[in-house]
Formats: C-alpha cells, sequence, structure tokens
C-alpha cells in the first residue's frame, strides 16, 4: 500500500501517512468523544435540616431561656421577648437573643430560596458548621453573661443571677435556650450531610 500524496510506502489498515501525514484513501477518520462531564446532583436533604433549625431558633425567642424559681414557689419563665418588653437588663441581655432570630429568619429564606432553585446560590458547606457553632456559642455565652456579669437591674443597681441564686433563688435552663443548642447541633449535621454528598 503506497500513500497517494508522497508515494512512500505504508503500512496496511492506517488512516494517516506516517511520512507526510496526508490522511489515506479509504481510510476511517476516528470519532473524538468528549469527556464526560460528573453530573451535579443537588442534595436538598442540609437545607431541610437547616429550616427546621431555623424554625427552632424562631420559635426560641418565645419562650423562657431561664427559669428562676425558689423553694415552695413556681418558677417563672424569661424569654427574650419578655424580657425585651419588661426591660431592667442590660443591653446585651436581648442583643444577643435578637442577633441570633435574625440570624436564623436569614438562613431560613437562603435555604428556602436555594431549595426552589435546587441548590442555585452562593452558598458554601463549611457555613452549616460555623453557624451552628455559632447558635451554640450565643446560646452558652448568653448563659455565662446573665448568670455571672452584671446584668439586672434593681434599684439603680445591676446585679447577676449568681447574686440572687445565693440568696436561694434557683435558675435553670429554659426550654428556649435549649431549643436553641439542639438548632446549632442539627446544622452541624446538616453540615456533615453536605460534606457527605460532596466527597461521594
Amino acid at each position: 500500500m503506497f500513500c497517494t500524496n508522497c508515494g512512500k510506502e505504508i503500512p496496511q489498515g492506517v488512516n494517516f501517512c506516517p511520512f507526510c501525514g496526508a490522511r489515506v484513501a479509504g481510510g476511517v477518520v476516528p470519532q473524538v468523544v468528549p469527556p464526560v462531564s460528573r453530573a451535579y446532583f443537588y442534595n436538598p436533604i442540609p437545607d431541610i435540616i437547616v429550616i427546621l433549625t431555623d424554625i427552632l431558633i424562631i420559635v426560641s425567642f418565645f419562650l423562657p431561656w431561664v427559669t428562676l424559681g425558689a423553694a415552695g414557689y413556681p418558677s417563672q419563665g424569661f424569654s427574650p421577648l419578655r424580657i425585651l418588653r419588661e426591660g431592667g437588663v442590660a443591653w446585651w441581655v436581648y442583643i444577643i437573643p435578637i442577633a441570633l432570630l435574625v440570624a436564623g429568619f436569614i438562613e431560613l429564606l437562603l435555604s428556602l430560596f436555594r431549595i426552589l432553585s435546587r441548590g442555585k446560590g452562593w452558598w458554601k458547606s463549611w457555613w452549616y458548621f460555623t453557624d451552628g457553632l455559632g447558635y451554640i456559642l450565643g446560646g452558652v455565652l448568653w448563659w455565662v453573661l446573665v448568670m455571672y456579669a452584671p446584668a439586672i437591674e434593681s434599684m439603680g443597681t445591676y446585679y447577676s443571677l449568681s447574686d440572687f441564686t445565693g440568696g436561694g433563688v434557683q435558675a435553670g435552663f429554659g426550654a428556649g435556650l435549649i431549643l436553641v443548642i439542639i438548632g446549632g447541633a442539627l446544622e452541624i449535621v446538616a453540615g456533615v450531610v453536605a460534606y457527605a454528598g460532596k466527597r461521594s
């Protein structure tokens, strides 16, 4: 078999001349198969978990974050909303719950948008971890500050809950604060699910 372009003898079955590169008559042009791109599948489970988290955070604002009681008397619960209405406390006592409430509401809207748009939007999996830790640390910080920092005003003087507990008052975690901590833990779970989905 000879090349029709340069006239040199070439092996049988080749498509192009190894000497001049011309296409051999009757040769079959190989088809180039484009690389298969990895398909993107949106997993809504992390955002569904986040929505549940944010609902807990929003509901917690209306539930007691701390309960106060004494021997022989029923305990009273103080929600951030009640604290905000009644006042008489340092500003950070209600600023921290309000900040968590606003963050939960914004995050709820973002998660709903991601579900409706099938994963579109600027969102990173590590946000689940940071937001979850933020909720937990925010709730714990609030408790520590209220317990040990002068925050409650009484007759022109600020006291901490530990000052009152020394006088026989008992302070406990309210249902709202427990929901905040559970919500933060759930969001960390959402981060694990999102990270595992990216790795698979």
